[in-house]
């Protein structure tokens, strides 16, 4: 994030409208400058003029979310305005405080936010909320790590300043939110305490372990190769036992299929031996076979002669 122009009118002693360009010389040709003047020349206001127009609060009264002090006495209206960009691009926040009908004795009335993108002066969002959102979406920070990172506050650096030697590290860790480092080795420590204490546990298991002699071992590995050859043993066997099985059934098959076969056999046996008297006397008719015709012939002609006789007077 890079501010370009600050605007502002009627915040605290500077009263009107100011406006600062960072694009233009000579502050676009200087690295680093500074803010300096007497004390109420309005320094400090230039710093909380970029946090109202940005996040809509000043960092001199820590958390108020409501800053009317700011607003120049006797004046009815203040704003503050910042352009900046960012990885996305170029935008404008405007912040604006009003009092009823811009007297300087009216009610002071609610804030009023917009974020408006350039140079197309697309305005992105109007509400405080959203707007608030918006500035932490297009910076990746929100109020807090604003003020820790790009802006610190006057009060905060003098006290770093001032403080004991054994008190900079709580207000350096104040100021710039690294208290997390903090809470992150504290963490670590716990951690690598329960990592040492589950090793200790560890080790003392593996030293209750029992641990086996040289010639006890060798003797179980003995028996274990002798069991070893045992079961390779088995096995074989199992595996003549397997085939045997094998044959036996197929034997057992070879058995029932011939008794069923005799059975076949000895009932066309018993059948042949009932025909046999059958057998016999087709024989007769077989060797009859060739005098049927001669027979059939000498039947017929006596049958005929016997007619004849009959017919005679």
């Amino acid at each position: 994030m890079k501010i370009l122009r600050l605007r502002f009118t009627n915040l605290n002693s500077l009263r009107d409208e100011w406006s600062i360009d960072f694009t233009k010389p000579p502050l676009s040709e200087s690295g680093l400058f500074a803010i300096t003047g007497p004390t109420g020349a309005g320094k400090t206001t230039l710093l909380d003029a970029i946090t109202l127009a940005l996040y809509g609060r000043a960092a001199r009264y820590g958390t108020e979310p409501s800053p009317e002090q700011m607003m120049s006495r006797h004046t009815g209206s203040c704003s503050a305005e910042v352009e900046f960009s960012c990885a996305s691009g170029v935008y404008r926040s405007v912040w604006q405080l009003k009092r009823a009908r811009n007297q300087p004795t009216g009610k002071v009335q609610n804030p009023e936010r917009r974020v408006i993108s350039l140079p197309d002066e697309q305005v992105l969002t109007q509400k405080i909320d959203e707007s608030n959102r918006k500035i932490e979406e297009l910076t990746n920070l929100n109020y807090e790590r604003f003020l820790r990172s790009v802006m610190l506050a006057q009060g905060d650096f003098a006290a770093f300043l001032k403080a004991k030697p054994n008190e900079r590290t709580e207000l350096l860790e104040q100021v710039t939110g690294t208290g997390i480092y903090s809470e992150i080795s504290k963490a670590a420590y716990r951690y690598a305490e329960e990592a040492h204490s589950s090793l200790e546990g560890l080790r003392l298991r593996h030293a209750a372990q029992p641990v086996l002699t040289p010639e006890a071992r060798t003797e179980r590995e003995t028996h274990l190769s002798a069991l070893g050859a045992r079961l390779t043993e088995i096995k074989n066997e199992v595996t003549t036992l397997a085939t045997r099985i094998t044959n036996a059934k197929a034997f057992l098959s070879c058995a029932e299929e011939a008794a069923k076969i005799e059975s076949e056999a000895a009932r066309f046996a018993q059948k042949r031996k009932s025909a046999s008297a059958e057998l016999g006397s087709l024989a007769l008719h077989e060797k009859a076979g060739p005098f049927i015709a001669r027979l059939t012939e000498r039947d017929l002609l006596a049958k005929l002669h016997g007619e004849d006789e009959t017919a005679t007077p």
